[in-house]
């Protein structure tokens, strides 16, 4: 199946290409438009972007709209994202469609290049990997989300205002219905991928096992019937919480704890080991999704093989070309590697270029 991107407006992007839609590297060097093209494919999905919070950074200078189209034609299918410094509107065949639903059609996981940095050493990160998966896999996790970050905004806000615990029930409820959700979501994602990155991390390195899990400072047995566990956490925190006048309890704490034999991978892991957990994490997450019966995911890495030495980064290749996927590198190296799994294209200048199959670069290419 093919699939057709243009792309006009959108920071440095000047796209009309056609391509396969099946693994794909585009190879480039910095500023040429790499992570610019993944950050238009993921504001179709989710309305957003993973850099910025102001939709008038990503317009071009000069312009005051962005417009990006994808569209499939053999099934005469068409999504459509009309962008402004004030407002986002997708259509689908003509038609506006919500990002939420839209991606329910066309699941979308990205992990990024080096600026997933921090994932090492904050556990907000991690947070942030796990609920970027959830969203990808159940588009509805958004609302459940949603309604725990304005749960715990409201009971922040009467805590710092000295309400009492009767005045604060309504808060304290919602609070715990939707921290409940997010906690369940979490551990069921964790559950589900577990054995597929420890069997994927044995692969890359037959000497270290992984163990994965979600921990709580709160919760000491996932099985437990975790409302009852939050509102237990509730009570006995209710002093430190009114001295504070801050929720010290919930899924804001959380955070994903994997474990070698010698202790935390956080703490010893090199910058090549946690670029290499997140791409097998990925290729779970999305095979994940093919268990579960639901669309096929489409997995944005940047920079995959950056900090990997070059075995493990074709080791893990014939995994990702089982999905959709769509690469980044800025190596040029795989313009000319005969063994890589999928089609190639170079960018250059916010263009995109295609490289004959035969692998060797279009010719006049420096």
């Amino acid at each position: 199946m093919t699939w057709r991107w243009k792309i006009k407006g959108f920071r440095n992007l000047d796209i009309d290409a056609e391509l396969d839609e099946s693994l794909t590297l585009v190879v480039g060097p910095n500023a040429s438009g790499k992570t610019s093209l993944l950050e238009a494919l993921y504001w179709i999905a989710y309305g957003r972007s993973f850099r910025t919070r102001s939709a008038a950074a990503v317009l071009r200078h000069g312009h005051t709209a962005a417009n990006v189209q994808i569209e499939w034609p053999s099934s005469l299918e068409k999504v459509e994202l009309q962008l402004t410094a004030s407002a986002s509107k997708l259509r689908y065949q003509g038609q506006p469609i919500s990002f939420v639903e839209w991606r329910k059609r066309w699941p979308l996981l990205y992990i990024g290049g080096r600026e997933w940095a921090p994932l090492s050493n904050r556990s907000l990160w991690r947070r942030k990997l796990l609920d970027e998966s959830l969203l990808a896999l159940f588009p509805e996790y958004q609302e459940w989300r949603r309604r725990y970050r304005q749960a715990w905004i409201q009971r922040t806000h009467a805590l710092m205002a000295g309400w009492s615990a009767e005045a604060r029930r309504p808060w304290d409820e919602a609070f715990i219905q939707a921290g409940a959700k997010v906690w369940e979501a979490r551990n069921y994602l964790i559950r589900q991928v577990r054995e597929v990155v420890r069997s994927r991390w044995r692969f890359l390195f037959p000497q270290e096992d992984l163990e994965i899990q979600l921990w709580s400072p709160w919760v000491t047995t996932w099985e437990s019937q975790l409302p009852s566990v939050f509102q237990e956490a509730l009570r006995r925190a209710e002093s430190e919480e009114k001295n504070t006048g801050r929720c010290q309890v919930g899924p804001h704490r959380d955070d994903l704890a994997v474990r070698t034999t010698s202790g935390s991978f956080w703490d010893m892991a090199s910058a090549g080991q946690v670029r290499s957990f997140l791409i097998v994490w990925a290729d779970a997450v999305a095979e994940m999704a093919d268990k579960l019966g639901k669309v096929p995911m489409l997995l944005l890495i940047d920079d995959f093989d950056a900090e990997i030495d070059l075995p493990r980064a074709r080791l893990v290749l014939p995994w990702l070309a089982r999905h959709r996927a769509i690469l980044t590198t800025h190596r040029r190296f795989w313009l000319r590697a005969e063994d890589f799994p999928g089609q190639r294209m170079e960018i250059r200048g916010g263009r995109l270029i295609p490289v004959p199959v035969s692998g060797s670069p279009r010719a006049g290419s420096s």
